[in-house]
């Protein structure tokens, strides 16, 4: 049995409003629309048509989106830790 959730309880967000925001959280973490797109498995023109709002957001791709920006952020932190620590 699938569970419906009432369309209230569920945010609704614009196209351009994801698109605002995953660029926004990708510059803050220092990724480039060509590393989010390689590790996506899509074009760059492509993130770059999403984060503009030509193109729309799934939410798989929107999680998906987010899920690798966390992923890239957290392997860059390990690496410069290694770095530092002299790992590397």
């Amino acid at each position: 049995m699938r569970l419906k959730l009432p369309t209230k309880c569920v945010p609704q967000i614009s196209h351009e409003r994801a698109g605002k925001l995953i660029r926004r959280v990708r510059r803050e973490h220092g990724i480039s629309q060509w590393e989010l797109a390689y590790a996506m498995n899509i074009s760059a023109p492509y993130v770059s048509d999403l984060e503009r709002g030509r193109r729309n957001w799934t939410a798989e791709r929107f999680h998906l989106a987010g899920k690798t920006i966390r992923e890239l952020f957290k392997r860059r932190e390990r690496e410069e830790y290694e770095r530092r620590m002299g790992y590397r």
